[in-house]
């Protein structure tokens, strides 16, 4: 038969269905054996069960009580003196908690709970669910224990990588085979442990699968390799490669082809180690070194340095100290060919003519000398008097070559005073300037070649072009006379110009004595000397400058004249 409340099949004789509790062959509504059912007794009979309807208030306290779980009739003994005092009609027995008896007869019963688990509320089945899991528990922990045993037995997991660092090759690679792995090696440029394992990878310890392959750094010595003749680039990726990253570049004229590594310091197969420099020397074309402000020798030694020759011609300069580099042609940086001549201007040391009286003064003076002694010039006389220098140069047996713009100089002077040649007879006069004796003043006498020199502004303005005179202030003075009663030189026709050029005073005086006719043509007077010189000498002379009425044209005038035995 089937349970009428779950559907359960049960046997003909149940008195309880074994799911949901429920008791067979009641009419009643079935009762809840998952409940609390509580027995009252009459004696030692049974005489009323009962069970609290759900959400009743009511406390229930039991003296004589049982739990009965479905399937199961079980009865407590009442006790064998009841209590007399009991007027609840319950002879002793039964709840210390009143009762309503309404509760019985009108309450109606709560549903019963749906059960999820069937076997919910069994107990022989629930006690044995923590042996089951201490079991589940022993099991896990078993196989741990096995895994873990086996995997340090390398049963399974793969296999120690063996460590064969500091080994030989061929000790390693034996090693490793025998252990199971396949081996590839490769160089590893070191300082230290050449021909020895360096690396390896995976490192050893390592567990990897049978047949796998480990890799092997073998040491090799740092050895700097061939790189002549091989492009920069590719000389600087084979050094890398070796393990040479420290170099130098030194550039250097040749033939090779530009770029090209002719040269390596040190030489090829050299050990060397990881802080060491290797330099190496590019071919570079022939090129014009930058020469400038060198000396006139150290110039063209550049030159020779760099594959190239040097011709020198000199050349005036105010901004470059004499002797010094101005420029070349080709400039510097141009590429040429091995041998090819450059041409090197230098400063001149010396004057740049025998018109040049700037030059006179600023050079060394045994340059000037020799510049004098190379135009032809010789000294015709030379005196020394506290320190200052009187000379005078003439002609030589052959005659002095320098002329221009129709102008020919008849001597060259230098004394304290320049407004004359000094003069005195001498058999072998001294050359001082050879021997370092620095004149303070120059002049130049000079006569016209052509027809046209005279006494005019026109022959001033030639003869500072010829000696390159220029005017640099505002005291620019000029003076002329016709030779009548009321000039102060009698019997000449002259003009004069004075003026400054740089820290040195410069004057030109043109004349034409009337006395030797008109055949004879103009002379002139020129010369120079430092300003401050200047005033001194003519301070210590006695001559006073504002007594011409500030005119320094008129007092060279004067001078000269007097000087010419005109005055």
């Amino acid at each position: 038969m089937k349970c009428p409340r779950c559907g359960a099949e049960l046997a003909d004789d149940s008195a309880f269905c074994h799911r949901c509790g429920q008791i067979i062959g009641s009419n009643s509504e079935p009762e809840y054996a998952d409940s609390t059912r509580v027995v009252r007794y009459s004696g030692n009979e049974p005489t009323e069960v009962s069970r609290p309807a759900a959400g009743d208030g009511t406390r229930v306290a039991r003296r004589r009580e049982e739990t009965v779980l479905p399937g199961e009739t079980t009865l407590l003994d009442a006790p064998e003196d009841p209590d007399p005092a009991d007027d609840r009609g319950l002879d002793g027995d039964g709840l210390d908690v009143e009762v309503p008896p309404s509760h019985y007869e009108s309450a109606a019963p709560a549903p019963a709970p749906v059960l999820d688990d069937p076997d919910a509320g069994m107990p022989n089945r629930r006690s044995k669910r923590p042996y089951v899991f201490a079991a589940i528990a022993a099991v896990v922990v078993a196989a741990v224990a096995i895994a873990f045993v086996s995997w340090r037995l390398e049963l399974w997991g793969g296999v120690s990588v063996p460590d064969v660092m500091g080994m030989s090759e061929a000790e390693a690679t034996a090693t490793l085979t025998e252990a199971g792995f396949e081996v590839e090696v490769s160089s590893v440029v070191v300082d230290d442990g050449a021909g020895t394992v360096v690396s390896m990878q995976p490192q050893a310890g390592r567990r990897i699968a049978l047949g796998r392959t480990v890799e092997l750094g073998i040491g090799i010595l740092r050895l700097v390799p061939d790189v002549e003749g091989l492009p920069l680039e590719e000389a600087r990726a084979k050094l890398s490669a070796a393990g040479i990253d420290q170099l130098r570049l030194e550039y250097q004229n040749a033939s090779d082809p530009k770029g090209t590594v002719i040269a390596v310091s040190p030489v090829a197969g050299t050990k060397v180690s990881a802080e060491d420099v290797v330099t190496l020397v590019v071919a570079q074309p022939y090129t014009v070194p930058d020469v400038i402000g060198l000396a006139e020798q150290a110039a063209l030694a550049a030159l020779e340095r760099a594959g190239l020759t040097g011709s020198v011609s000199y050349v005036p300069s105010e901004d470059v100290e004499a002797g010094r580099v101005v420029s070349t042609d080709p400039a510097a940086g141009t590429e040429l060919r091995e041998g090819q001549s450059v041409d090197v201007s230098v400063s001149s040391p010396y004057p740049q003519s025998a018109f040049d009286l700037a030059g006179f003064l600023r050079f060394e003076p045994e340059d000037v000398s020799s510049f004098l002694q190379d135009a032809g010039f010789a000294v015709s006389y030379a005196k020394e008097t506290d320190g200052e220098l009187s000379m005078a140069w003439t002609a030589g047996f052959g005659g002095a070559e320098d002329e221009a713009d129709d102008l020919r100089i008849e001597a060259i002077g230098f004394s304290p005073l320049p407004f004359s040649i000094p003069r005195g007879f001498q058999l072998f006069p001294p050359n001082l300037l050879a021997e370092g004796k620095a004149p303070i003043g120059a002049c130049l006498a000079l006569t016209g070649t052509g027809g046209d020199f005279e006494p005019t502004q026109d022959s001033i303005t030639k003869v500072m072009n010829a000696c390159g005179l220029r005017s640099d202030s505002q005291t620019t003075t000029t003076s002329s006379g016709e030779g009548d009663e009321t000039t102060a030189h009698e019997g000449a026709t002259y003009v004069a110009k004075a003026s400054q050029m740089g820290e040195s005073t410069w004057y030109v005086v043109i004349w034409r004595d009337a006395t030797e006719g008109t055949a004879s043509g103009a002379r002139a007077m020129v010369g120079m000397e430092k300003t401050s010189d200047l005033e001194r000498e003519l301070a210590d002379a006695g001559i006073d400058v504002e007594g011409y009425d500030g005119s320094l044209a008129d007092v060279a005038a004067a001078l000269v004249l007097q000087g010419a035995g005109i005055a």
